[in-house]
């Protein structure tokens, strides 16, 4: 369940976990005031071990550095054998 960042009408902040589907809330759950959701970015992605092409451009800096792979040739069921 995604958790949702509301702002209080005297500025602080809560975190809140409620379903995609249910409405935004509109008060604070505790306090009462009324809140708005505060937008935010969405996580990045994480790799979960190291990539030599990766490690190589993070050094460098330079998207040369990343070796290109050649695209494989597709067979179509379609295609006629030679």
């Amino acid at each position: 369940m995604p958790t949702y960042v509301y702002r209080r009408s005297d500025g602080t902040t809560f975190e809140y976990c409620q379903s995609i589907f249910d409405e935004p809330l509109t008060e604070c759950p505790t306090t009462g005031l009324p809140v708005k959701r505060v937008p935010q970015v969405p996580a990045g992605v994480f790799w979960s071990g190291k990539s030599p092409a990766l490690e190589d451009f993070w050094q460098s800096g330079d998207p040369e550095t990343i070796p290109r792979r050649k695209p494989k040739k597709l067979h179509s069921p379609f295609e006629e054998e030679q």
